[in-house]
């Protein structure tokens, strides 16, 4: 009798504690982010300005393209995410080097965005390389983020030096930093 007393108490807990569960936490739904890229990752890498040598100033002897790898993070809730590179030249003016897409996923999955830079199209001399990331519905003409749109994008650049093997044109010593280039 003795054992049954002393148990009773303790049974009473475990039966009390089990009415006293609180309910699971409401979960909210989850909200579109933008693509985070990461930038460790990025290939060529960040900082690095990227050197290209024709060996000769005849069209048939073009350098092959520059791979440029994009790794990112994003919630896009269905919507694809896109991809645009810019050359932009010292006087401002740019050029649409490729465009690509990538499908809707979830935040928890790292992708890779796969773009080329064509340097035979560039001229010799220094200018600014920039890949965009962005949802699509987020760009707008020219392949550039809409400014009410910016928060949705993100951005790496890179200083691109073009030159002819033997030419003195373009020392990299010259060219402006990544952001002295407008």
């Amino acid at each position: 009798m003795q054992t049954w007393t002393r148990a009773l108490p303790f049974a009473s807990v475990l039966v009390a504690s089990g009415c006293l569960m609180p309910s699971p936490p409401d979960l909210a739904d989850p909200e579109q982010t933008r693509p985070y890229i990461h930038y460790l990752n990025v290939d060529p890498p960040l900082g690095e300005p990227i050197q290209v040598m024709f060996p000769s100033d005849t069209l048939a002897d073009r350098p092959p393209p520059v791979p440029i790898l994009l790794p990112f993070q994003s919630e896009d809730l269905g919507e694809d995410v896109a991809a645009n590179l810019h050359l932009y030249t010292p006087d401002n003016s740019r050029d649409l080097e490729d465009t690509q897409r990538t499908p809707a996923s979830e935040f928890s999955t790292v992708r890779n965005m796969r773009l080329n830079w064509r340097p035979e199209r560039s001229e010799v001399g220094c200018s600014r390389l920039t890949a965009t990331l962005a949802h699509a519905s987020s760009f707008g003409g020219g392949g550039l983020v809409r400014p009410e749109d910016l928060a949705d994008a993100e951005a790496v650049s890179w200083i691109v030096n073009v030159y002819i093997m033997g030419q003195d044109d373009t020392q990299l010593s010259e060219c402006p930093r990544v952001g002295d280039v407008n």
